[in-house]
């Protein structure tokens, strides 16, 4: 299926078979039958008949062959724009201004999961749990609705994200006269 890759090379065994007949007739490479590779997601062994091309040949012996055949998911990168960044955690009555508060998202993956994302899957954070004023160069956080990508496979740019925590201004009421 699409998303999905054949590596190689096959495996098959036996390696090695016996053939009677005429053996002018005998090419030198023999082939099974035909492998339907439809919906296979994953690697599978299979045990398929070799095929010869002329009545007059027998194989002696078994003639089927095992033949393991490996598939993986197709790897590939996906970017997301413009991921609004969430503020989690900032004490009460301060304030927190970002550097940005848009970022990329590039994430790593299988090409079905990729492709099961939208923009609205990605959430990126920044924690400010305990942090009192100041400037901090925080490295913002990362999760998706479909949680199977792996935090390793992916990159929020720009990172860190330079953040200035400061006391919240009091309103104060003017005097009316």
């Amino acid at each position: 299926p699409d998303g999905y890759n054949l590596l190689s090379p096959l495996v098959y065994s036996p390696q090695t078979m016996f053939v009677s007949g005429d053996l002018t007739m005998l090419p030198d490479v023999l082939f099974t039958e035909p492998i339907s590779l439809a919906d296979r997601t994953s690697s599978f062994e299979i045990s398929v008949p070799v095929v010869l091309p002329d009545d007059n040949l027998f194989i002696l012996g078994d003639s089927n062959v095992v033949v393991t055949v490996n598939i993986a998911p197709r790897i590939l990168t996906r970017q997301f724009n413009n991921i609004p960044v969430t503020i989690l955690g900032l004490g009460t009555g301060l304030e927190a201004q970002l550097v940005t508060s848009r970022v990329t998202v590039l994430v790593t993956g299988p090409q079905v999961e990729l492709e099961a994302l939208e923009d609205d899957d990605i959430r990126v954070v920044i924690d400010l749990n305990g942090l009192m004023p100041n400037t901090y160069d925080l490295v913002p956080l990362e999760s998706n609705a479909q949680g199977q990508v792996k935090a390793d496979n992916v990159s929020v740019l720009p990172s860190p994200i330079s953040v200035t925590i400061s006391q919240m201004a009091e309103a104060t009421e003017t005097p009316r006269p």
